[in-house]
């Protein structure tokens, strides 16, 4: 009996969204009916190796600054591609009425350097907003292992960016369908 429950459990909370609701704004989701989104990345509040970044060596800071462009990158190709409306960059602070997402990117552990060891994960808020006010706000978190494949951090890290981009898009196709 025991058993049925925990995977009746676990089948149910495989049905649901890939995300945990931190704000919600419906439903219906306000950012619904929106009929293009600005995006914005924010790394300013990333914990690298459980250190704030800027604890790094200078030559460390740059070498993820760099990281950062890259993930930021493969975000935005990965939800700009899955948007059912045109995604623009942001320039400038949010105008009235304008409906924006900004991947917060949270926590970087960058893992084992090579083949075998801990996993890269990342941790990434999507934060919606109308005008500049935040109507919507999830979190999802990734993990890949290294494997002969990918060894890299980078990659795997690039990896987990372009899966919360596609997520971020998954969350504005449900909110339409509410």
């Amino acid at each position: 009996m025991r058993y049925l429950l925990v995977l009746t459990v676990a089948l149910l909370a495989s049905c649901g969204p890939p995300w945990a609701v931190l704000v919600q704004s419906g439903p219906p989701s306000a950012v619904a009916g929106a009929q293009s989104v600005s995006y914005a990345a924010d790394f300013s509040q990333v914990i690298i190796d459980g250190n704030p970044f800027g604890a790094e060596p200078p030559g460390e800071q740059q070498s993820l600054s760099e990281a950062f462009g890259n993930m930021d990158q493969r975000f935005l190709e990965a939800f700009s591609s899955r948007m059912p409306v045109p995604v623009v960059p942001a320039n400038a602070p949010p105008g009235p009425g304008e409906v924006r997402m900004s991947p917060v990117f949270v926590e970087i552990v960058r893992g084992a350097r090579g083949p075998v060891g801990g996993a890269s994960q990342l941790v990434t808020r999507f934060r919606w907003t109308i005008g500049g006010q935040v109507t919507d706000e999830v979190e999802v978190y990734c993990s890949v292992s290294p494997s002969l494949t990918r060894m890299s951090v980078g990659g795997r890290l690039n990896s987990c960016a372009q899966r919360a981009g596609k997520q971020a898009a998954q969350f504005f196709e449900r909110a339409n369908r509410q």
